[in-house]
């Protein structure tokens, strides 16, 4: 997943999440993108030493002082130096508004969710051809989304898509003041684009509430063709017991009473047949019966069940139980989807303690269909064969949602608990621990916001400043729920998370990030999605998916956990402790540069107005080596970090930077953060120390192993070496031997004599008396010398090459490769011994001996030969 920061004036992409605003100023008429706002280095200035007064203020406000603070200038028109770009009245294109797809089947669930963005885009290319209104929208899109997201209110429920698409486009033609030809044109393109769009796909918003309404569309989309398949199950099992029960009541003693047959015939027919006598008839030859009365009765019942089941045309999919987060909005709509004759209601309900509720609201859904699942397992029983009454007629009247199988459990209504983090740590950690362990297929979504430590206002407070309460981690301490810590600016990962919760059939807990921004009349207001996006990137609401044992791996759908799984792939560089952006900065001089910022919590501080205070703007003079960034700061013991003073990069109004100073309670609070985090990714095995250990360990043993190897092929080598040596020695000494013996040293030796050593025609004979008596054998001093002059030549070991491309790189025709691409001396003199040397110096392998300089003139030679000898 791209970040917010790293995704700053991108273009769209369609396969990376928010990987895509462009920056778009609100008064140019032309909507071409706006460039960024670079910030400008302030010029240096002279030190101030700590003994200073501004000093002592900032020291003073650093450790908690308010009153030093009043001194001080605050922070509320600055904005953290990775976010200046948007401080400009500025358009974003971003995840927003998302197209909420038209459920699909079971087989085909296609797409949940699509960012309008990605479909214009794609919509709009599909055209044929490049037909003036295809080349108006495609230059307007970045305006036509902005008429779209202004029309939909924030927080408020999902529109019909198709019908808002086309009234956007009217509003844009009457802004642009098209000509009637353009105009037309480009409602005919508006059109070709609608046509993509079915009548029931809806358009959403980014707002406080857009979690709760993905959770309704993901909901709808995931569990609407498991209802469909299920009522298609019982209407083809209703239809079986029916022409059983037919058949059984023809082969039953009722059909041979003479008044059943006199009814049956109607009394015009009964005065032309003695009822009587045929019935006598019929009793000798009726077929087998095969069901006692009782039983039939009871197949009987469960019959009239699923037929009732399928008489009602309104299914309860869901029930919401808000705890008051949603309270303070609009109510939830409790909107209702028809889908092929059947309407999918969605119920809102109120209530004081959303997770003990939640408990009770599904053991009451799951008992209004545990008549039906019975009723199924007597009609599969019945059909089988298999109809022992004793055997599953008493097991189908103590069924409860303990004993649902897992396709029963995704039929019983949803029960979703909206909470908020401070109800829930107040009254109801006790409850949600039930219910995270009680099986039930519940999700609980809880929201959270990352500046506060939940249940601190309404306790009293004996926890030491910044330990935060995470109730992520609490319901991974749980164990057998799926957990998924989200927000709605991450839609792919909340959907995600909500799909893996609904088809576990587990409980699921979503700790949702919750909005907490200034107000849009605040200096430097940003958008939401900005805000809620600094969160995460200053891990003050670090992303990731918890799977429990047993359940599917959220990666690998087809893998079965046998233990939990943590994942943090969706966090900005998961594998840093802050994640960190070039920003571009131009110098006084006109000439730009880049300047790699980590963004911590405390720069996400900066945008949320409960934290905010806890900052103070260091005066432009102020300088020196005790300053020093937060994220260094956080690293430091705690000792050493007493000596400095943390800041963070800002950038004021003017675009110029400025520094700014954090309480050490704010400090607390990062810490407390960048430990959580750690956490994380220990358990999460990015930066775990006994992962790190064990590849150490490995890693060790491999060098290990390697040398080990090494050192046996250099043993081997240097027996082969001493080997072929010898070998050599004797050849030479045998050939010297053979050309002594057919020289004509003293002049008296007879011709023929000469003649017939040298003649290939006579045969070797071993050397007369006389040779062996002046020729004496060679000493090993001799062979030694002989050794050294026939290893003068430079040559290479070629088996032992690993083809580096060292030595080939130093002198291609000095060094070639053989047809194996393995070194061999080329042309000896096409190069200099000082490239022999530097080869043999070079080659990993020890295979490339340099032997005796061919030119003795050569510059430093006598150097070169004390190099060249550990080789030779």
């Amino acid at each position: 997943m791209a970040s917010t920061l790293e995704s700053a004036g991108a273009l769209p992409s369609t396969t990376r999440e928010n990987v895509g605003f462009a920056l778009e100023q609100s008064s140019a008429p032309s909507w071409q993108r706006a460039p960024h706002r670079i910030p400008t280095r302030p010029a240096p200035a002279a030190e101030v030493l700590p003994n200073d007064e501004q000093w002592t203020r900032l020291r003073q406000f650093h450790i908690g002082n308010e009153r030093a603070g009043a001194d001080l200038e605050t922070i509320e028109r600055c904005l953290p130096a990775l976010l200046s770009p948007y401080a400009e009245d500025v358009r974003l294109r971003f995840d927003f508004p998302l197209l909420l797809h038209t459920v699909l089947t079971v087989d085909d669930p296609g797409h949940i969710a699509t960012p309008l963005s990605e479909f214009l885009v794609s919509a709009v290319a599909a055209i044929d051809g490049e037909p003036a209104g295809q080349r108006i929208l495609r230059d307007n899109l970045a305006r036509f989304e902005s008429t779209i997201q202004g029309a939909l209110a924030q927080g408020s429920a999902p529109v019909a898509a198709k019908p808002l698409l086309l009234q956007a486009g009217e509003r844009m033609q009457d802004e642009l003041a098209l000509s009637a030809e353009n105009r037309a044109q480009l409602t005919e393109t508006l059109i070709q684009v609608a046509a993509g769009i079915s009548p029931e796909t809806g358009l959403l918003g980014y707002g406080p509430r857009a979690a709760v309404y993905l959770l309704m569309h993901t909901v709808r989309h995931t569990l609407i063709p498991k209802h469909l398949q299920f009522a298609e199950t019982v209407a083809g099992l209703a239809e079986q017991l029916r022409a059983l029960l037919s058949l059984e009541w023809a082969q039953s003693q009722a059909d041979q009473d003479p008044q059943h047959i006199e009814g049956r015939v109607g009394a015009a027919g009964a005065q032309f047949l003695d009822a009587a006598a045929l019935g006598r008839v019929m009793h000798h030859a009726r077929g087998p019966q095969r069901m006692s009365p009782e039983h039939r009765g009871h197949v009987a019942h469960a019959l009239k069940i699923l037929e009732g089941f399928l008489d009602s045309r309104t299914v309860r999919l869901m029930t919401i139980i808000d705890a008051g987060e949603l309270a303070r909005e609009p109510a939830c709509p409790t909107q209702s989807l028809v889908w092929q004759g059947r309407s999918y209601a969605c119920e809102f309900q109120a209530g004081a303690l959303a997770c003990s509720e939640a408990n009770k609201a599904f053991d009451s859904a799951a008992q209004e269909l545990a008549p039906v699942f019975s009723a199924m397992r007597t009609a599969r029983l019945t059909i089988a064969g298999q109809d022992d009454p004793r055997a599953h007629d008493s097991a189908s009247q103590v069924l409860s949602w303990e004993n649902f199988s897992d396709s029963e459990w995704q039929l019983v209504p949803m029960v979703v608990a909206v909470t908020s983090a401070d109800a829930v740590a107040a009254h109801e950690l006790a409850d949600l621990s039930r219910l995270l362990r009680s099986h039930r297929p519940v999700q609980i979504l809880v929201m959270v916001d990352p500046a506060n430590d939940p249940g601190t206002e309404e306790q009293n407070n004996d926890v030491p400043p910044g330990k935060r309460l995470e109730l992520g981690y609490f319901g991974v301490s749980q164990r057998h729920a799926w957990v998924n810590q989200s927000s709605a600016a991450r839609p792919r990962h909340l959907i995600a998370g909500f799909q893996s919760a609904i088809k576990a059939g587990r409980p699921g807990l979503h700790v949702l990030l919750s909005e907490a921004r200034r107000k849009p009349d605040a200096p430097q207001y940003l958008h939401p999605w900005l805000v809620a996006g600094s969160a995460i990137e200053g891990r003050g609401h670090s992303l990731f998916h918890f799977a429990p044992p047993g359940a599917a791996h959220p990666r690998y759908p087809a893998q079965t956990l046998r233990t939990g799984h943590l994942d943090l792939q969706d966090n900005p560089q998961p594998e840093q402790d802050w994640p960190a952006y070039a920003l571009p900065y131009r110098e006084r001089d006109g000439t730009e540069h880049s300047l790699l910022l980590p963004f911590t919590f405390v720069d996400f501080a900066v945008l949320h107005s409960a934290l905010a205070h806890q900052l103070r703007l260091i005066p432009e003079g102020v300088q020196g080596e005790s300053l020093l960034p937060v994220a260094a700061y956080l690293s430091l013991p705690a000792a050493e970090a007493a000596k400095h003073l943390p800041y963070i990069w800002l950038v004021d109004p003017d675009g110029g930077f400025r520094r700014a100073v954090p309480t050490r309670d704010l400090l607390i609070k990062a810490k407390d953060r960048l430990d959580y985090w750690r956490t994380l990714q220990a358990d999460a095995g990015v930066r775990n120390a006994f992962v790190e250990q064990a590849r150490q360990e490995a890693t060790a043993q491999a060098e290990q192993d390697a040398q080990h190897e090494r050192e046996q092929l250099q043993e081997s080598f240097r027996v082969e070496l001493a080997r072929v040596r010898q070998e050599t020695a004797r050849n030479t000494m045998s050939r010297l031997t053979e050309v002594l013996l057919g020289l004509d040293v003293t002049g008296d030796a007879p011709a023929g004599a000469a003649r017939a050593a040298s003649s290939p025609d006579v045969a070797a004979a071993a050397p007369p008396a006389w040779a062996c008596a002046t020729q004496p054998a060679a000493t090993e001093e001799q062979g030694s010398e002989i050794d050294d002059a026939v290893m003068e030549e430079a040559w290479i070991d070629t088996p032992l090459c690993t083809s580096c491309n060292d030595c080939i790189n130093i002198n291609p025709r000095l060094f070639v490769y053989d047809e194996n691409k393995q070194a061999r001396i080329g042309d000896p003199r096409a190069g200099t011994y000082a490239q022999l040397v530097e080869a043999a110096e070079k080659c990993p392998a020890r295979c490339v001996h340099p032997g005796q300089p061919l030119d003795p003139d050569e510059a430093e030679v006598d150097a070169l030969i004390v190099r060249a000898a550990p080789f030779n």
